[in-house]
This record gives structure tokens, C-alpha cells and sequence, in this order.
């Protein structure tokens, strides 16, 4: 699959004009190669916020735990927010961890059904 042809194509080329070192970087070593997962974005954003706090294992376990939350119906920002503190903690999240997807989850959601709303909020959304 040659640059052109990514998915992320337009990024790598302004990567490579805003940043000339990785521009060369990029060069020397070709473009990313990931390709997305095939998971719900909202599904990937709070993947990416538990890896982010906890080691491989461990965040596998606890990400299990919390899809297992919302099946068999789909994890939405609002079915996040109705998840009280006690079941996220009882799954094995820190409340470091459960503020970071609730605020990052809705702040998403708001943006993308109301532009404006919690804009730059650093409390939790259903406390609002």
C-alpha cells in the first residue's frame, strides 16, 4: 500500500510539511501502516483512556469488564453517564479513570450534538 492510498494520507503529508525532522523521519522509515480497529469510536476512546492508565493486563481485564457493562446493548455516552460510581470502581476503575472517560466521552458527544456545551470543563458532566 503505497502513502497515497492510506487511510490517513492527508495527515502524513501535513505531518511531513509542518514537522521537517519527522518529515524525514518519515521518509527514512515510510508512513504508519496501522490500520483503525474495527470498534465504535466511543468503544476506542475509553480503550485508549484505560490502557492509558493501567498496564497491558491489567487494562484488558478491566476493559472486559466494562464492555461487559453495556452488553448486549451498545456503549453510548448517555449509558455511560447513567453508570454509577460504585459499578465503574467495583470493575476496577480509579476515579482518576472513571472522571477522565465520563468527561471525555460526553465532551465528544456534546460537541458533536451541541457544539458549546462543557467546553473546557474539568468537572465531571453529570455534575454540570
Amino acid at each position: 500500500m503505497n502513502q497515497a492510498t492510506l487511510p490517513h494520507a492527508k495527515a502524513i503529508t501535513h505531518l511531513q510539511q509542518a514537522e521537517p525532522v519527522l518529515g524525514q523521519i518519515i521518509v527514512r522509515y515510510g508512513p504508519c501502516t496501522l490500520q483503525p480497529r474495527d470498534l465504535e469510536p466511543l468503544v476506542m476512546l475509553c480503550r485508549s483512556i484505560v490502557y492509558q492508565q493501567l498496564s497491558g493486563k491489567a487494562a484488558g481485564t478491566i476493559m472486559m469488564r466494562f464492555l461487559g457493562l453495556y452488553e448486549p446493548d451498545a456503549l453510548t455516552p448517555e449509558a455511560l453517564l447513567r453508570t454509577t460510581d460504585d459499578t465503574l470502581r467495583g470493575i476496577g476503575l480509579s476515579r482518576q479513570t472513571e472522571v477522565a472517560l465520563a468527561v471525555r466521552s460526553t465532551r465528544k458527544h456534546a460537541r458533536a450534538e451541541r457544539p458549546g456545551l462543557c467546553p473546557g470543563r474539568s468537572v465531571r458532566p453529570r455534575h454540570c
